[in-house]
Order: structure tokens, then C-alpha cells, then sequence
């Protein structure tokens, strides 16, 4: 049996000799056949996950072997955003997970065949996203407004100081159901001002009976605040009592939002919990449209006569007899009611008691919290689906402006109003192109036409574009985060990064051929300095060799070369052999670089789970030199069980020191380690040497003189040559 070091030596000697020969056994060579035919037939995460063979492949590949059962936990995994610091995979610390997310394309549109699509499954998606933020955005803007209306209505001291405050001006407008639109501050001056008891006063001018119910909302209007004729508050007066604060804002909020806001809710529950403590009779209660809309909507009664007799009759029931409505009714709901409330079969509550206890009107209230926008959210939920439905029957830009319920959807995920936006306008942003500056879209500099325009895949000429692009955004966008994560290395300012990254993203969609990208220096430096490559002096035409290499044919001039970063560089572009640019399927599952990193990936973690089964030391080696280049930091390894294991070892530390708190082992790496050196081959070799020798040392069954003489002496005193020839010498023992 070969000593750990020394097998660790032979494979290492001619690692694509054994990577090959790994590949040709028939059983890997089968499933990596399958796995390439089909991983480009897969459209969505469901589809992969169902596929067992290609996720067992993938997952094997990324080192996740233990968690191939958890398909849950990968669908959350894959679903991620990698941009997003707060994604699921983004909280995970172990990087295998987020390396997995990082090797596909599923949050990209992957639909099969020659059909060109209005939307790709991102921007669907971010669409319906942009559409719920929305409604976020726009409750949250209910309450701002609401809370600004409040503050400076109580630093208002005339007319003029109110009208001279346009946000004040829409807001009362708007209250009232009046479009602010066509009032000016000399207008809303005349408003405030007016004398009610004065026919001529301006809100009582208009005779005309078709403008009837302006003119009662604008006297209303009027009504709601406390000027003088000339625009004064009389002494002491304020612009607006509590009491008319109040009901302005309620007005605004209760009828100007489409939908009842959370603030609107919470104003509710505060209604509903003093009139708890008021309300004595089940005919008082019912009588308050407010407190039944509060109870129908917390238990999802719908309002009309016999519901509303149903809800007096169960308040009023005696659980206890079953003869009564509430135990006499098919709907458990109306048992509920009767065993919250406390009315007798009177109607009335017993002298000193409320009509809820304090549990009772707790239970209530979050029902209601968690009900009051049901109706909205279905009716959101039934737009969503119809635009999922329908986007991918548009043809053309004309066949979303003609849907006025897609047209008002899309319009309204961007902040745009569907009812003052003219067609024509929206027409030309979404037939923009943005690589253009001059284009339509790119001149207004308005953020939500931009990213419209963005959101669809029209051409100039409103019909649906291919994507045709040197690299796929995906790629791009991976080529640029490899970029700028390696600034520092390059010994580069960030800022001088993001210019080069600004530069690249720019440029790399004009490229229309493999000669544009060779002849452009910067866009080439760019590539090679993200992959973390350089170029040899020779051959002169190398990259070009490179890029137009068959990566299906093992004997293409990139397959050959010994640093496999060269054929992920081809494989992360789109060039055909002659040099011009092939149009690929728009994002698919897994680009083709994905699927050349996760076939060699699958290859070495299989070269070094089969070496383990005679060595465990040489796959712990195998897989240390691998991970190496990666590591960045003590914790790096810490959080890597098998990394930690080689490290230990190495250093002569016992298992023990695993039990330490993790800061206190940090300390004891980091004054014992440089990091740096595992960037080094030839330390790194050394490293790896002296862990051999040790994990032979420590598990070799036999006590050999030799074997006890290492065992005796200080392992710091044990160089790494001495090491090396002990190996040799065990080895010749054996043969």
C-alpha cells in the first residue's frame, strides 16, 4: 500500500491523465453523457429538481452529496438572488451553496424552441415583483403623506402659508375627492377663504346642477378649516381643530387609496377597541356600519341583510342551549362570534361587563390584522395571473398597448399613471434601444421609463428581438463580479475597477464578432484579468486559437491546454469556430461554461471520493489543493470540516482543539499560518507534504522503529525533506 504522500504525488504528477481516465470509466462517462444531452432541455428549476439524475450530477459535482435528499432547501437555494446580501443563499456561510446558485440560470427566462418572447422569466418575474413593491410603496406613501399633513398643518398661520405648501394643497384636495390637478394656489385660496353664509363667495358661485357635487365637496372643503376671509386665523384659532385634522385624514385615507392600507387597518382596530368598551346592546353594535365592517372582514362574512342578521342573532346566542342560532348553523364562524362575545340572550351585556374580554378582543383584532386586505391581495393575485397568462401572447408592442389590463398593469408596476400617460409616448420607450444614448427612453433620464424599457425585449420596430450578444447577461454580469472581486489582488482601486466594469458592460453587448473582441485590448485584459489569467509570450494568435475552440472536442487546442481556465473563458462566450457569433437560447438553465465547470467539478470530486476509499489522507490532500486558491481567511477554514482536518494536521494540532471557541482557534491559525502561501505551488506542496507524513504517521497500524522515532520527536522539528524520504523508504518496503 503507497503512503499517502506518494499517492497524493502520482495522481498530482499528470492530474489530466488522471481526471481522464476518471472520465472514460463507464459509469461517470454515462451519467456525464446524460447530463450534457440534457440539462439544455430544462426550463425551470421544477423541471431539474424532478430530473433526479442531472440534480444527483450536480449536486456531486458541487462537493453537496450529503444534501441531495433536501430538495427544498435547494429550490430556496436556486431561487436566490445572488446580488442580494439578504437572500437565502446569501445567509448561508457555506460557500458550496452559493458556488451551486452561482453554476445556473434559473431566475432567467428558459423556454425551449424558436419562440421569441415578449419577457424572459426575470423580467416577468421582477415585473410582478415591481408591481407588489408597488403597492407597498404606494401604502407607505399613504402614511407619509398623512404623517407630513399632521405635522405642518399645525405650523400653518394663514391662508397663504397653507396655499404656498403644494403637498398640503393635493393632499385636502384629494381628501374631498377633488383632482388637484386644476386648482392652483390662487384658486385654493379662494377656497379657504370663502364665507359659507355668502352666496357670492367663490364655493357657492358654482349654479351650475351638472357641477352640483364639486360644489358640495368644495364647500366641504371650506367647511374643514378655520380662515378668515382675508386669509387670517382669528386669535387662538388654529387652521385646523384636532377634530377636523382628523377627519381630513380619515377621508384621505379611507377613500383615496385603492385599497385598504395597513395605517388604514391600524386605524380601524383603534375605532373598533374604544367602541368595545362603549357598545352595551347587540342593536347598538349592529348599528355601527364601522364595528360590522371591522367583524365581517375580520371573519370573512360578506355584507348583505341575512349575514348581518346571522351576526346579531349569533351575538346573542346561548352556547349552552342547543337550540340556539349560533349552535343551530352550518357555519362554525357564527359560533365563534357567540362564544367572543359577551351578550346575553337578551341583546344586552350583564351590568359591569364588556362586550369582548381582553383575550377576546386580543383574538379579534389580530384576525382582522391579518384579514383586512385579503380581498386586495386576491384581487392582485387574479391580476398577476392573468398578466403570467397573457404576456407571452403579445406579438408586438402594439398587442400590450391594445390590452388596456396589461397596459394598466405594467404601467402601474413603474409608478406610471395608465390614466394620464399618453400611448404614444409609452410607445416609444418601450421601442428604445438603451445601448443607444440618444434614444428615446435614455433622453427623458426619467429612472421609470428606463427601466420599462428594460423590462421588454422590443425591437425598434415594436416587434419581439432576439438577443444576440457575445455574452449572456448572465455571463456578463459573472465575468464582471469575478472583475471586481479580484481588484484588490490586481493591486487596483475599487473605483478604478467599477470604471474598467463600467466600460466592459458597455461594450461587450456592441461586440458583434470574435475580431472586435480581440482587437479591443481593454475589453481582452478586462476577460483575462477576471479569470485571473495571463497570456504566453507565445503563440501570437493564442486567444484566438482559444475562442475558437471546439470545447466538445477533447483534442481542440483549449481542451489540451494544462490551465482550464482558458476553455471557460470560451465557453463563457458565444463565438463559433469561424469566429462570428452563434445565437444561443436565451439563459438557459445552465451556460455553457456552467455546464463545462460542473462536468470537471463532477470529475474531480469523483477522482477524489474514489481515492478515498484506499486513502482517506490523499483525498483530504487532493481536496485541500483544490479548495486552496479559494480560502481567504482562518474562518474559511474552520467552516470547512475536511479543510480544517488537513490544516490541523499539518500544524500537529490534536482533534481536540476542535472544541475551542472558534476566535480562540482563529488565533492559533493565524499566528501559525500565512494564508497567502497557499497561493504559492510549491509552499503549498510543502504544506500538503508535511500533512502526509503526519496523517501516515498517526494512522499506520504498525510500530515501526522509523514510524516511532517521528512519534517521538517534536513535529516542528520534522522538516518536510525528511518527511519525503521517510515516505520513499516506507514505500520500498513494500515491494
Amino acid at each position: 500500500m503507497l503512503s499517502t504522500y506518494l499517492n497524493y504525488k502520482l495522481i498530482n504528477k499528470d492530474l489530466r491523465q488522471s481526471l481522464d481516465r476518471v472520465a472514460d470509466q463507464a459509469t461517470v462517462a454515462r451519467e456525464t453523457k446524460y447530463y450534457k444531452e440534457n440539462i439544455g432541455k430544462v426550463t425551470s428549476i421544477k423541471e431539474f429538481l424532478a430530473d433526479h439524475r442531472l440534480y444527483k450530477y450536480a449536486m456531486e459535482a458541487y462537493g453537496l452529496d450529503d444534501m441531495i435528499y433536501a430538495k427544498a432547501f435547494m429550490r430556496k437555494v436556486l431561487e436566490s438572488d445572488l446580488n442580494d446580501e439578504n437572500s437565502f443563499v446569501s445567509r448561508l456561510s457555506d460557500e458550496r451553496y452559493r458556488d451551486f446558485a452561482k453554476a445556473f440560470q434559473f431566475s432567467a427566462d428558459q423556454s425551449s424552441g424558436s419562440k421569441l418572447d415578449v419577457q424572459t422569466g426575470r423580467q416577468e418575474e421582477d415585473m410582478i415583483g415591481l408591481y407588489n413593491q408597488q403597492i407597498v410603496k404606494k401604502a407607505d406613501q399613504v402614511a407619509d403623506d398623512t404623517e407630513y399633513y399632521k405635522f405642518a398643518i399645525n405650523k400653518v398661520t394663514s391662508a397663504d402659508d397653507f396655499v404656498n405648501d403644494r403637498r398640503l394643497i393635493e393632499y385636502s384636495l384629494k381628501a374631498f375627492g377633488i383632482d388637484p390637478t386644476y386648482y392652483s394656489s390662487r384658486t385654493m385660496k379662494s377656497i379657504l377663504t370663502s364665507d359659507l353664509s355668502d352666496p357670492n363667495s367663490y364655493v357657492n358661485s358654482i349654479k351650475d346642477p351638472a357641477y352640483a357635487d364639486i360644489a358640495r365637496s368644495l364647500q366641504s372643503l371650506a367647511q374643514a378649516f378655520n380662515f378668515e376671509t382675508d386669509g387670517t386665523l382669528a386669535s387662538g384659532a388654529p387652521a385646523q381643530t384636532e377634530v377636523q385634522i382628523k377627519s381630513v385624514t380619515e377621508a384621505y385615507v379611507f377613500s383615496v387609496p385603492d385599497r385598504i392600507t395597513p395605517l388604514a387597518a391600524q386605524w380601524n382596530t383603534d375605532y373598533f377597541e374604544s367602541k368595545a368598551s362603549q357598545i352595551t346592546s347587540v342593536s347598538a353594535f349592529m348599528s355601527d356600519s364601522r364595528l360590522v365592517g371591522y367583524l365581517q372582514t375580520a371573519f370573512g362574512i360578506e355584507d348583505n341583510v341575512s349575514t348581518r342578521e346571522a351576526m346579531a342573532k349569533a351575538m346573542a346566542s346561548d352556547l349552552s342551549d342547543p337550540t340556539s342560532f349560533a349552535n343551530q348553523s352550518n357555519n362554525d364562524t357564527y359560533r365563534k362570534i357567540a362564544r367572543l362575545f359577551n351578550f346575553q340572550t337578551d341583546g344586552h351585556v350583564p351590568a359591569g361587563q364588556a362586550i369582548l374580554g381582553r383575550d377576546e378582543l386580543a383574538e379579534i383584532t389580530v384576525t382582522y390584522m391579518a384579514a383586512y386586505d385579503d380581498a386586495d391581495q386576491k384581487k392582485d393575485s387574479s391580476k398577476t395571473t392573468f398578466y403570467q397568462n397573457m404576456i407571452d401572447t403579445v406579438e408586438d408592442v402594439d398587442g400590450l398597448l391594445s390590452n388596456f389590463i396589461l397596459y394598466d398593469y405594467v404601467l402601474e408596476a413603474f409608478g406610471l399613471d395608465p390614466e394620464t400617460e399618453s400611448k404614444s409616448t409609452i410607445r416609444q420607450v418601450l421601442t428604445s434601444d438603451l445601448s443607444d444614448r440618444n434614444s428615446f427612453a435614455n433622453q427623458t433620464r426619467d429612472s421609470r421609463y428606463i427601466d420599462l424599457a428594460n423590462a421588454f425585449n422590443f425591437g425598434v420596430d415594436g416587434k419581439i428581438r432576439a438577443a444576440r450578444l457575445a455574452q449572456s447577461e448572465g455571463e456578463i454580469s459573472a465575468t464582471a463580479s469575478a472583475y471586481l472581486a479580484g481588484a484588490t489582488k490586481r493591486g487596483q482601486t475599487l473605483d478604478a475597477a467599477k470604471a474598467e466594469t463600467l466600460y466592459y458592460r458597455e461594450q461587450i453587448e456592441r461586440v458583434s464578432s470574435l475580431s472586435d473582441l480581440l482587437k479591443d485590448k481593454r475589453l481582452l485584459t478586462y476577460v483575462l484579468d477576471a479569470f485571473g489569467v495571463t497570456l504566453p509570450s507565445a503563440p501570437a494568435d493564442f486567444m484566438e486559437q482559444v475562442m475558437k475552440s471546439d470545447l466538445e472536442d477533447p483534442d481542440s487546442f483549449a481542451n489540451k491546454l494544462e490551465d482550464r481556465r482558458f476553455a471557460q473563458i470560451a465557453a463563457s462566450f458565444n463565438f463559433a469556430p469561424d469566429g462570428s457569433l452563434v445565437v444561443q437560447p436565451a439563459d438557459p438553465a445552465q451556460s455553457r461554461r456552467g455546464i463545462l465547470n460542473t462536468i470537471e467539478l463532477h470529475t474531480r470530486q469523483t477522482l477524489e471520493k474514489q481515492t478515498g476509499t484506499e486513502s482517506e489522507g490523499t483525498r483530504l490532500a487532493l481536496y485541500f489543493q483544490r479548495k486552496a486558491p479559494e480560502i481567504s481567511s482562518v474562518y474559511g477554514i474552520l467552516a470547512d470540516r475536511a479543510l480544517q482536518q488537513v490544516v490541523f494536521k499539518a500544524l500537529g494540532l490534536p482533534d481536540e482543539m476542535a472544541q475551542a471557541p472558534i476566535d480562540h482557534q482563529a488565533e492559533l491559525l493565524k499566528s501559525r499560518l500565512k494564508i497567502e502561501d497557499f497561493k504559492d505551488p510549491q509552499k503549498l506542496e510543502k504544506f500538503l507534504a508535511r500533512f502526509s507524513i503526519r496523517f501516515d504517521i498517526e494512522n499506520d497500524t504498525a510500530s515501526s522503529p522509523v514510524t516511532m522515532l517521528f512519534q517521538a520527536a517534536d513535529s516542528s522539528d520534522v522538516s518536510v525533506g525528511a518527511m519525503a524520504s521517510f515516505a520513499q523508504l516506507r514505500a520500498s518496503r513494500l515491494y
